[in-house]
């Protein structure tokens, strides 16, 4: 019954707000840090295959893009909302709960879980897969301009002919799970405050600690079955 009543409080203009501030704050203003990240792994990774281990500009780009798109794009993405995202989703709630808006949210029988956590667990998501697709971009752009012994066209051609398109659908599926289990975190590690201010500042610390750490042992999860046909 989730969905029904989602869609009729999609219809206020309150909850609209809500999921636009969000993805502003998770998505729009994490691009810059996703851009530079992103451009700074490229080139480091395509010098270090191609100068320090003698590999051919093909094979660099080869290792720059299984190694962003199935593990280092995800991970790096979700770090960068653990640390930046999931803090102000914990303190935000946790405030909240304080000063006694959740309580006033119940009394009037707004859910909780459908205005302010929802919201935030599926903006979370989006954001996440959103900036993976652009941080890969910038990666493997920016390895295909400092890459040896080619030019940008023939790089990129290359690389979108042999795409491998399953590890692109699994690192999207990654960073979808990574941002929906750390803001859930951190909704709901913010939610069980108790009324002192002091709580704010510990559940904060706490919420982007426990983040990163779901985030290594999901990874870890994911890199299981892949290491069996070894």
């Amino acid at each position: 019954m989730l969905w029904p009543s989602l869609r009729r409080h999609w219809r206020r203009q309150s909850v609209r707000h809500v999921y636009a501030r969000q993805f502003y704050f998770s998505g729009v203003q994490s691009l810059p840090l996703a851009l530079v990240a992103g451009a700074a792994i490229g080139a480091v990774l395509v010098n270090l295959v191609q100068q320090g281990f003698g590999q051919s500009g093909a094979m660099a780009m080869h290792v720059l893009t299984i190694s962003t798109l199935q593990e280092i794009g995800p991970l790096l993405v979700a770090l960068l909302l653990s640390m930046r995202s999931v803090s102000a989703m914990a303190t935000e709630m946790a405030v909240m709960r304080v000063n006694g808006e959740l309580a006033t949210l119940d009394l009037w029988g707004i859910s909780v879980l459908e205005y302010l956590i929802l919201p935030r667990v599926l903006v979370a998501a989006t954001c996440c897969v959103l900036l993976y697709l652009y941080f890969a971009a910038a990666t493997l752009l920016t390895g295909a301009l400092v890459t040896q012994q080619s030019s940008l066209l023939n790089e990129l051609s290359d690389l979108a002919r042999t795409l491998p398109l399953e590890i692109l659908l699994l690192g999207g599926l990654k960073s979808a799970l990574f941002g929906a289990v750390v803001s859930t975190l951190a909704c709901r590690i913010g939610h069980q405050a108790r009324a002192e201010m002091t709580e704010v500042p510990r559940l904060s610390s706490k919420a982007v600690l426990l983040g990163v750490i779901a985030t290594f042992v999901i990874d870890g999860a994911f890199a299981l079955p892949l290491t069996e046909g070894f």
